[in-house]
């Protein structure tokens, strides 16, 4: 337990995760979910609920029941205010999500709304299929969806138990053709999980990794590398509720994020799913 609080501790003194402004200009998930923020934003195949539903659609096509998410980050507002929100509903392999990605940085405001649905066509494949709408501000309507819509076709698969690999293709603006992109594999353990991506957008290659462990009853530890800088996190499951937290840096500030999921009903285990 001693050896497992001192790693804890170090963990925590480490800054991570570079915040990209370009990549929340565009349509994308980047640093949606403090669980994937901690584990390097390689959330392609593991992250399910209502924040997985914006890095991969098809993942909700592996769930259960409803979940609700929101996140907000909690030191360095004045520079920025990161604050993704969102809902997910499954029900019998099929899942529809509402995700919404609010940022200020200095007072440019990039608002996406994220709306996706989800289709497991058997027990080891899902695919789906997210449109992203930019919202305009200021604006002298109420904006139910936005404009310049865009999509993200994503694709799932476990071809063995607690191995998943991923897939998603989009736009990176409207009218435009398929222009960015992401392939990623993951494999859980009973104590951990290990990720691994890589996304092309119209002027780079992106890779990130990470790895999460548990460390109590509930509770995990995680690492990453995300872009070309580290990343870490913590998280801790209470019932049908997940707690997160990832530490960052923007504009060379520190950047504390935290996020909490609820879920109602059960949602599907890595294991279970290929069953």
């Amino acid at each position: 337990m001693a050896r497992k609080f001192v790693w804890m501790i170090a963990l925590l003194t480490v800054s991570i995760v570079w915040a990209d402004e370009d990549a929340l200009r565009l349509p994308t998930p980047s640093l949606i979910g403090a669980r994937a923020m901690g584990m390097g934003d390689a959330a392609l195949t593991f992250a399910e609920g209502a924040e997985g539903a914006a890095h991969n659609p098809a993942s909700l096509g592996v769930g259960r029941g409803v979940s609700i998410f929101g996140q907000t980050n909690l030191s360095n507002r004045d520079a920025i205010k990161l604050d993704p929100k969102g809902i997910a509903y499954h029900w019998r392999g099929t899942g529809v999500s509402w995700v919404n990605r609010i940022v200020n940085i200095k007072g440019s405001i990039y608002d996406h709304t994220f709306i996706g649905v989800g289709k497991r066509l058997s027990s080891r494949v899902a695919v789906g299929v997210t449109t992203t709408f930019r919202r305009v501000h200021p604006s002298a309507n109420f904006q139910v969806f936005g404009e310049s819509p865009t999509f993200q076709i994503g694709a799932l698969a476990e071809p063995r138990n607690g191995v998943r690999i991923g897939a998603r293709v989009g736009q990176a603006a409207h009218h435009g053709g398929i222009e960015t992109g992401a392939v990623g594999a993951s494999w859980a353990t009973r104590r951990g999980r290990f990720a691994v991506e890589a996304e092309r957008r119209p002027d780079d290659w992106l890779i990130r990794a990470g790895i999460e462990r548990a460390l109590w009853n509930g509770g995990a530890a995680r690492i990453g590398w995300r872009d070309g800088d580290p990343s870490v996190g913590l998280g801790q499951r209470v019932g049908g509720a997940q707690f997160d937290a990832a530490w960052t840096r923007y504009d060379k500030e520190p950047f504390v994020t935290v996020g909490a999921e609820w879920t109602f009903g059960r949602r599907l285990t890595t294991e279970e799913i290929g069953r």
